[in-house]
């Protein structure tokens, strides 16, 4: 379900929606247990914790939320309903501003420095990291507009913070790295943490999907195919142990299929040249 129409499924006749939700990158973990109690992800220390802040008006008239000291953050309340610590001061800092209509997809901006203003129909897309989380345990903590007037559809995030404590965990944080470095478009980076991710768990399927991957933007149709093999062979094999011991067989026969099919579009692109 794509967020404007998550968002638009609440009635809009008294002014813009409103919901946060954690970056698109954060996936749910392949090495380590889930997360623990009424927690939705699992975050390492060192982790930047991407938050996008949406509003989507879908009333008949513009919605104009004051900006105090030119500062975007500042459009927002957050409050800590749970912590493993106390006097926890939470803050945004916004590394991206985007806007348009609804139904489209929005697009990068200058911030606004006075006013958040949005015409009928249209959307905001705010980008952030939640700074000043960093003691391991259970948070939920509350993103909302502190000003104007805004039907709030989901505005908690709950999330778990985990010590690094074994060579699972730490497994986990390289695969992260990894991800958001091919999601970003960094080959070069992912390639280095793919091999310190082998480095650390020599059997690793996801990074040998992440290397074909890499190969395969590169050109590399026949390294990108033996890339994608690897990686299907120590799932079948069972020799991924670390990403096997916390993956039912559906999970299992999903990375299976995805690297046949990622292997078999490739080899027919180099066949087709």
């Amino acid at each position: 379900m794509s967020s404007v129409t998550a968002l638009a499924q609440s009635p809009a006749d008294r002014g813009p929606l409103y919901q946060t939700r954690v970056g698109y990158y954060v996936a749910d973990p392949i090495y380590v247990s889930g997360p623990v109690g009424t927690a939705r992800y699992v975050f390492f220390p060192g982790d930047q914790i991407q938050l996008v802040l949406e509003f989507f008006n879908g009333s008949q008239r513009a919605a104009s939320y004051p900006i105090t000291d030119g500062r975007l953050s500042n459009l927002f309340s957050t409050t800590v309903i749970t912590a493993p610590v106390g006097d926890l001061r939470p803050r945004l800092v916004v590394s991206q501003f985007a806007s348009g209509p609804g139904g489209g997809r929005v697009r990068r901006t200058t911030p606004p420095r006075s006013s958040l203003d949005i015409p009928p129909g249209n959307m905001v897309e705010i980008r952030a990291t939640l700074e000043g989380v960093v003691a391991p345990g259970v948070y939920e903590i509350e993103i909302v507009p502190a000003v104007g007037q805004a039907l709030i559809n989901s505005g908690a995030i709950r999330f778990e913070i985990r010590s690094p404590s074994d060579r699972a965990a730490r497994a986990e944080i390289l695969y992260r790295r990894m991800v958001v470095a091919v999601s970003s478009g960094d080959c070069k980076r992912a390639l280095s943490e793919s091999r310190r991710l082998l480095s650390l768990h020599p059997n690793s399927s996801a990074a040998h999907q992440i290397r074909a991957e890499c190969a395969a933007r590169a050109g590399r149709n026949t390294e990108a195919v033996a890339e994608y093999g690897r990686a299907r062979d120590l799932l079948v094999r069972g020799l991924d142990d670390l990403f096997l011991a916390h993956a039912d067989d559906r999970r299992i026969q999903l990375w299976i299929d995805d690297l046949s099919h990622a292997a078999a579009s490739v080899g027919q692109s180099r066949r087709a040249h």
